[in-house]
Protein backbone atom coordinates (compact mmCIF):
# COMPACT_ATOMS: atom_id res chain seq x y z
CA UNK A 1 0.00 0.00 0.00
CA UNK A 2 1.60 3.45 -1.09
CA UNK A 3 0.28 6.93 0.76
CA UNK A 4 0.16 9.45 -1.30
CA UNK A 5 -0.72 12.44 0.32
CA UNK A 6 -2.21 13.08 4.26
CA UNK A 7 -5.15 15.36 5.70
CA UNK A 8 -3.33 17.01 9.13
CA UNK A 9 -6.10 18.26 11.44
CA UNK A 10 -4.29 20.49 13.36
CA UNK A 11 -2.91 24.04 11.73
CA UNK A 12 -1.34 25.98 15.11
CA UNK A 13 0.32 28.73 13.36
CA UNK A 14 -3.42 29.17 11.95
CA UNK A 15 -5.06 32.40 14.01
CA UNK A 16 -8.85 32.64 13.65
CA UNK A 17 -10.88 35.34 14.40
CA UNK A 18 -14.50 36.15 14.35
CA UNK A 19 -16.47 38.89 11.53
CA UNK A 20 -19.51 40.41 11.93
CA UNK A 21 -20.90 37.96 9.36
CA UNK A 22 -19.92 34.44 10.97
CA UNK A 23 -22.37 32.24 12.52
CA UNK A 24 -22.94 32.48 16.12
CA UNK A 25 -20.72 29.24 16.88
CA UNK A 26 -17.55 30.70 15.95
CA UNK A 27 -17.86 33.26 18.55
CA UNK A 28 -18.80 30.10 20.83
CA UNK A 29 -16.13 27.82 20.11
CA UNK A 30 -13.40 31.24 20.43
CA UNK A 31 -15.03 31.90 24.01
CA UNK A 32 -13.95 28.21 25.24
CA UNK A 33 -10.42 28.81 23.43
CA UNK A 34 -10.01 32.54 25.48
CA UNK A 35 -11.25 30.79 28.64
CA UNK A 36 -9.16 27.08 27.87
CA UNK A 37 -7.32 26.03 31.52
CA UNK A 38 -6.76 22.60 33.40
CA UNK A 39 -8.74 23.51 35.57
CA UNK A 40 -11.96 23.26 33.02
CA UNK A 41 -10.16 20.95 30.36
CA UNK A 42 -13.21 18.35 30.64
CA UNK A 43 -15.86 20.54 30.14
CA UNK A 44 -14.17 22.53 27.68
CA UNK A 45 -13.61 19.19 25.90
CA UNK A 46 -17.49 18.56 25.99
CA UNK A 47 -18.26 22.01 24.66
CA UNK A 48 -16.08 22.17 22.00
CA UNK A 49 -17.78 18.38 21.08
CA UNK A 50 -20.87 19.68 21.22
CA UNK A 51 -20.54 23.14 19.16
CA UNK A 52 -19.12 20.68 16.49
CA UNK A 53 -21.97 18.31 16.63
CA UNK A 54 -24.01 21.60 16.18
CA UNK A 55 -22.22 23.01 13.58
CA UNK A 56 -22.36 19.90 11.79
CA UNK A 57 -25.96 19.43 12.02
CA UNK A 58 -26.27 23.60 11.25
CA UNK A 59 -24.34 23.24 7.88
CA UNK A 60 -26.20 20.24 6.53
CA UNK A 61 -29.49 22.11 7.17
CA UNK A 62 -28.06 24.81 5.02
CA UNK A 63 -28.03 27.59 8.08
CA UNK A 64 -24.37 27.85 8.35
CA UNK A 65 -21.58 28.83 5.66
CA UNK A 66 -18.38 27.17 4.65
CA UNK A 67 -16.40 29.59 5.96
CA UNK A 68 -17.92 29.15 9.14
CA UNK A 69 -17.65 25.57 9.23
CA UNK A 70 -14.29 25.36 8.45
CA UNK A 71 -13.49 27.65 10.99
CA UNK A 72 -14.97 25.82 13.75
CA UNK A 73 -13.36 22.81 12.33
CA UNK A 74 -9.82 24.45 12.44
CA UNK A 75 -10.41 26.14 16.11
CA UNK A 76 -11.84 21.76 17.33
CA UNK A 77 -8.84 20.65 16.07
CA UNK A 78 -5.98 23.19 17.42
CA UNK A 79 -8.23 22.73 21.00
CA UNK A 80 -8.16 19.26 20.79
CA UNK A 81 -4.54 19.04 20.86
CA UNK A 82 -4.35 21.69 23.54
CA UNK A 83 -6.19 19.35 25.29
CA UNK A 84 -4.51 16.66 24.75
CA UNK A 85 -1.21 18.34 25.54
CA UNK A 86 -2.93 19.62 28.61
CA UNK A 87 -2.98 16.16 30.28
CA UNK A 88 0.31 14.54 29.25
CA UNK A 89 2.66 13.47 31.80
CA UNK A 90 -0.58 13.61 34.42
CA UNK A 91 -1.04 10.34 36.24
CA UNK A 92 -4.82 10.18 35.70
CA UNK A 93 -5.46 10.74 31.88
CA UNK A 94 -9.44 10.63 31.08
CA UNK A 95 -11.32 8.34 28.81
CA UNK A 96 -12.35 11.12 26.76
CA UNK A 97 -8.89 12.60 26.40
CA UNK A 98 -7.69 9.58 25.56
CA UNK A 99 -10.12 8.70 22.88
CA UNK A 100 -9.29 12.32 21.84
CA UNK A 101 -5.73 11.76 21.31
CA UNK A 102 -6.61 9.01 18.76
CA UNK A 103 -8.91 10.90 17.14
CA UNK A 104 -5.80 13.59 16.21
CA UNK A 105 -3.73 11.60 14.08
CA UNK A 106 -3.57 12.35 10.60
CA UNK A 107 -5.69 10.79 7.72
CA UNK A 108 -3.00 8.86 5.08
CA UNK A 109 -4.62 8.52 1.60
CA UNK A 110 -3.46 5.64 -0.20
CA UNK A 111 -3.75 3.51 -3.45
CA UNK A 112 -4.47 0.01 -2.64
CA UNK A 113 -4.22 -3.23 -4.94
CA UNK A 114 -5.96 -5.19 -3.04
CA UNK A 115 -9.75 -3.42 -1.98
CA UNK A 116 -10.79 -0.10 -3.30
CA UNK A 117 -11.62 1.25 0.38
CA UNK A 118 -10.01 0.76 3.18
CA UNK A 119 -10.57 2.96 6.99
CA UNK A 120 -8.45 2.55 10.01
CA UNK A 121 -9.88 4.13 12.96
CA UNK A 122 -7.19 6.69 14.82
CA UNK A 123 -4.44 6.69 12.51
CA UNK A 124 -7.07 6.58 9.62
CA UNK A 125 -5.98 5.10 6.24
CA UNK A 126 -8.60 5.45 3.58
CA UNK A 127 -7.76 3.43 0.43
CA UNK A 128 -9.61 4.10 -2.97
CA UNK A 129 -8.50 3.50 -6.58
CA UNK A 130 -10.87 6.38 -8.02
CA UNK A 131 -11.70 9.96 -7.70
CA UNK A 132 -12.15 10.78 -3.30
CA UNK A 133 -14.85 12.53 -2.31
CA UNK A 134 -15.88 13.84 1.54
CA UNK A 135 -18.60 12.01 3.26
CA UNK A 136 -20.76 13.79 6.21
CA UNK A 137 -17.83 12.68 8.73
CA UNK A 138 -15.51 15.02 6.29
CA UNK A 139 -13.44 11.90 5.84
CA UNK A 140 -12.60 10.80 2.00
CA UNK A 141 -14.55 8.01 0.97
CA UNK A 142 -14.07 5.83 -2.68
CA UNK A 143 -16.50 5.64 -5.16
CA UNK A 144 -17.00 2.28 -7.02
Amino acid sequence: MEAFSSIEKTAPKLRVTASEKDHKLVGDILDVKQRLSVAIALRALHDIQQIKEEAQQTFELGLLDLESKAKIDTIYWQLAQQLVNMHRGLRFIPEEVKQLETTLGDQYICNSPFSNRCSITGRSVNCFRSCPFIDSTHRLIATE
